[in-house]
Order: C-alpha cells, then sequence, then structure tokens
C-alpha cells in the first residue's frame, strides 16, 4: 500500500502513544522466551517448559535452574535497538509522541533514546533484592553464580519483572491506559490486534488513527485505520524520515 496515508496521520498527530510489541524485540535480536517455537528446545535443554522455568514458582522453590535459564536464555540474549527505537525517540524529542507501553522486558525503547516508557512487566535492569530491596545492576545478575545473592543481608537478588504466577502493577496499568485514552493516534509495531498488549490498548483508544505496522498478514488488520505489512525498523524511518 502507499505510504502517503500513513505518514500524514503520523504528522498530523499531536498525543500519540505508541504499543511496542514482540515482534519489534524479536527484529532486535531478543529470542522469545515466551514464544511457542522456543519451546521444544527449552525443555530438552532444561527439563522444564519456558512457562514452568519464568515463574515465581521456580525462582522460589529451584533458583539454581531459574538463573541458569534467566541467564543463558534471556539476559545473553537481550538484543540491541534499531532504527524503530531511533524514530521512536525522535518523535518524542519533537513533541509528538506522548507514550510507549510495551510488555516487553529488555528495555529496548529507552536504550534507544526514549524517555517516557511504560513497561508493563517490568525490565531486566531493575533487580532488587527479594528482603532488603537494595536495586542491583544487570552486571551484578551476570556475575552472581549460580544464585545471586544480596551483598548487605544474604537473600536472593531477583530481577524486577513480572513472572509467571505475579500480578502486574496495577499503578502501571491505569498509567498506560490514560495515556491511551488521551491519545488521537494509536501506532502498533510489532503486534497484531488480537495479541495481549493490543486488546488491552484498543479498550481503551477512543482517538482518530489506529496505525498498525507488524510482518505478517492477519484478517483483523482491516480494523485499522492504516495497515502495513513488513519490518517495523524498515517502515518507520520511511514514514518519519
Amino acid at each position: 500500500m502507499s505510504l502517503d496515508g500513513l505518514k500524514n496521520a503520523v504528522r498530523a498527530s499531536r498525543n500519540l502513544v505508541c504499543l511496542l510489541g514482540r515482534g519489534v524485540s524479536l527484529d532486535t535480536g531478543c529470542d522469545a522466551y515466551g514464544g511457542d517455537e522456543f519451546a521444544y528446545d527449552v525443555e530438552q535443554k532444561y527439563g522444564s517448559s519456558p512457562e514452568e522455568i519464568f515463574s515465581s514458582s521456580c525462582l522460589n522453590t529451584r533458583p539454581r535452574k531459574f538463573f541458569e535459564y534467566y541467564r543463558a536464555e534471556i539476559l545473553e540474549k537481550r538484543g540491541q535497538p534499531n532504527a524503530c527505537h531511533d524514530v521512536l525517540a525522535r518523535l518524542e524529542q519533537e513533541g509528538k509522541l506522548r507514550a510507549i507501553i510495551t510488555r516487553g522486558i529488555f528495555g529496548l525503547a529507552k536504550r534507544g533514546g526514549c524517555r517516557n516508557v511504560i513497561s508493563l512487566h517490568g525490565t531486566i535492569y531493575d533487580n532488587y533484592c527479594t528482603h532488603c530491596g537494595e536495586k542491583y545492576s544487570i552486571d551484578y545478575m551476570m556475575k552472581g553464580n549460580p544464585i545471586p545473592f544480596c551483598e548487605k543481608c544474604g537473600a536472593i537478588v531477583r530481577p524486577g519483572i513480572v513472572l509467571g504466577g505475579e500480578m502486574l502493577d496495577n499503578n502501571k496499568v491505569t498509567e498506560a491506559a490514560r495515556f491511551i485514552s488521551e491519545a488521537d493516534t494509536l501506532l502498533v509495531l510489532g503486534s497484531r490486534l488480537n495479541d495481549d498488549l493490543c486488546i488491552y490498548g484498543r479498550r481503551y483508544f477512543a482517538g482518530k488513527y489506529l496505525i498498525l505496522i507488524h510482518d505478517t498478514p492477519h484478517y483483523l488488520d482491516e480494523m485499522a485505520s492504516y495497515c502495513c505489512i513488513g519490518q517495523p525498523k524498515d517502515i518507520l524511518p520511511q514514514l518519519y524520515p
């Protein structure tokens, strides 16, 4: 399709909110720790499914297995920001982009220069002691073999992300809903409209344009004001060069 309509919609927006989906993370080199396509390999390697390992239950009862998986399959595969994040940072700097909302845990948007990012599931860069709350860097988590313990009190240091069996932070959910409800344009990158992030976002969006950019056609694409099939890192720089 022609990109002219999408270009005009982005340029006309004064209150744009971006939903940053899993497809963008995959395109940066991150492995999808929760993706079905990796589940068999994980189970063969660790003897458990990703859902079993990446859970509060595993962290609490089998921390050695949790951190073995966490370092090798997540921290070592956290990817790098790409051209998509460059454009988002520029949109934010120029006052068009109000917020980025994501379920991703790799902190890609912030690492790419964006400031107002609501990471609904937390990020791998926020780590804390489960007893005293002392904060720790990602480098500390990488080095703390086999289990990272707090240097102050000796308790386990955990990643500040939402694991299986845990609830989202209600303050983050409320803040994200407020931004979406005030937006005149909702830019969905790397996600289909039936993904959890989009189902949540569409519930609150009452603005003018719903723009969808992802790599695989889907029957719900017709619900968007504009839809472009392709990689966000390739298309977004064309929309806002």
